[in-house]
């Protein structure tokens, strides 16, 4: 029997198996081992990709979007990430011990942040 373990990031998730005593990590089609945390829906709500072809086929749409997450960013990789993909502004709850790097990372790339100073999502 395997066990599977998933580790749902702001940024990235990834999946593992443990067989044998030892964990792999599970990669994909093009052998990558994170997966960004992003799903594509369609019109109908229904999910149609995750990961890399989420973004991938938001495109251009996501160009000027606005990210909001309902958890802290612990590492500045979530702004460098949405600023790759065309993202403008970033709203967050703020509260990490890393702020400040989020925060020098947003000025660098151009985006806006606002930090509401309010958590919805706790472990």
């Amino acid at each position: 029997m395997a066990n599977i373990g998933i580790d749902l990031g702001t940024t990235h998730s990834l999946v593992a198996v443990v067989l044998g005593g030892k964990a792999r990590c599970l990669l994909d089609d093009d052998e990558r081992v994170l997966l960004p945390s992003a799903v594509r829906y369609s019109p109908e709500g229904v999910p149609r990709a995750v990961g890399w072809p989420a973004l991938a086929a938001a495109g251009e749409r996501a160009q000027g979007a606005v990210l909001a997450s309902d958890g802290f960013f612990p590492f500045d990789d979530t702004v460098r990430l949405a600023a790759s993909c065309g993202i403008a502004a970033v709203i967050q709850p703020g509260g990490s011990m890393r702020d400040g790097d989020s925060i020098k990372a947003c000025d660098a790339l151009g985006l806006a942040m606002v930090t509401t100073g309010r958590r919805h999502f706790l472990h």
